[in-house]
């Protein structure tokens, strides 16, 4: 692994975009966003962690759907910012724009992809920001920096207009500093009269805490990810503590990996055979590898995902998930390559249920929930709901907040 070098502030472009009709009277009026660096913006052109995919590619036309949503909301967009080359990396190290600070620890990396994003809402630089999510892109460095981080159900919120790496699995995450901000999101992309069945659903009844997900804890953060959770049962008539994936997280990675991997070199294979661009070595490695990804295979394994998503469809009808966000507090900047690749596959199966069903996933800081003695180093507590449920998890969070 390169040296990821001094910190940045984690920003590629300062912007002062705003909506064209100058109206004040809009649900995020007031409200100031950045954008990861993989989303069109009309005369922009998306470096997508990579200077040779900027020299490569033309300035986009308009800007994406939920961009121009939330312009038409009356929020500010007042910057891009730094993402992981390709988002082939959970670490938020960027070899070519530097590795965005992470303001709790300037020692750690911020998680990635949505390195940037996260980090300059946690800095207080802007009051929400856009990143993308396939594997785990918002909810990790959400995690490691101690905001709320939202991966909404696969197709929630369009993603015309983002730069891929697994249309199957690639969703726009939702990053906020507040819950009361994180609320005005779910009210612009996620209005009531829009859930499922038109109505609010019913308040689930059962926790299922999943062992196997809080047995891949690290031993500094057990004692207050337990504690979150169980303040968290309290909101329950029903709680059980049992392994959900019926072959295993592992089994979810490599069936999510297989899709992933053949859908990337689809989409990125041709640029990179034509361009021949510098990459840093670890994301050549990993886009290398997608190379001989078969589309058998990843039609097999998008078999095992409809049938996996009928019953967790059923299953969720009445509860909700929970499990860490990550597996420890965010390492080191020093760390080895092989420390950083260990933590890299413990956090691809924490959050791998959500990943591969497209379920929505909504990470809490644990300095929000009421009651507990908060570690000295961030982490969440994650709800997974049934498709559809963002409101429904963000009321149980809020919930989770108030209690003493």
């Amino acid at each position: 692994m390169s040296d990821p070098g001094p910190p940045v502030k984690g920003i590629i472009k300062d912007l002062d975009l705003r909506d064209a009709s100058g109206s004040s009277a809009g649900t995020a009026t007031g409200l100031t966003f950045a954008v990861k660096d993989m989303f069109d913006l009309a005369g922009h052109t998306a470096s997508f962690g990579c200077p040779d995919w900027l020299k490569s590619h033309r300035p986009a036309a308009a800007h994406a759907p939920c961009v121009q949503t939330l312009l038409e909301a009356g929020a500010h967009l007042t910057a891009t910012t730094i993402c992981d080359e390709l988002a082939f990396s959970l670490d938020g190290i960027n070899v070519h724009y530097g590795t965005p600070l992470n303001p709790t620890d300037p020692a750690r990396i911020p998680g990635g992809s949505s390195s940037g994003p996260a980090s300059v809402v946690a800095q207080g630089l802007v009051d929400f920001a856009l990143g993308t999510d396939t594997a785990g892109s918002t909810r990790v460095p959400a995690s490691y920096l101690g905001i709320w981080g939202l991966r909404p159900s696969a197709g929630a919120i369009a993603s015309t207009g983002i730069l891929p790496l697994g249309p199957t699995f690639d969703t726009v995450g939702l990053l906020t500093a507040t819950l009361p901000v994180m609320h005005t999101l779910l009210d612009i992309f996620f209005p009531p009269e829009q859930q499922r069945d038109n109505k609010e659903p019913e308040k689930p009844h059962r926790l299922i805490i999943m062992s196997d997900c809080f047995a891949l804890l690290q031993n500094d953060m057990q004692p207050a990810v337990m504690a979150a959770a169980k303040q968290l049962s309290g909101q329950f008539k029903l709680v059980e503590e049992r392994i959900v994936a019926p072959a295993g997280l592992a089994d979810l990675v490599r069936h999510f990996g297989r899709i992933r991997s053949f859908e990337a070199w689809q989409c990125h294979g041709r640029w990179y055979e034509e361009v021949k661009p510098q990459l840093a070595d670890f994301t050549e490695q990993r886009l290398l590898a997608c190379r001989g990804a078969g589309a058998e295979e990843a039609e097999q394994s998008r078999q095992i995902r409809r049938q996996l998503q009928a019953q967790y469809d059923e299953l969720l009808a009445e509860t909700i998930l929970c499990l860490p966000t990550t597996a420890a507090a965010a390492p080191l900047k020093g760390s080895t390559a092989a420390a950083l690749e260990a933590n890299r596959n413990l956090n691809l199966q924490l959050n791998a249920t959500a990943s591969f069903l497209g379920l929505p996933q909504l990470t809490v800081p644990l300095t929000a929930i009421a009651g507990i003695n908060a570690p000295p180093l961030c982490s969440g507590l994650s709800l997974i709901g049934r498709v559809g449920s963002e409101r429904q998890l963000l009321t149980l969070a809020s919930h989770l907040t108030e209690m003493l």
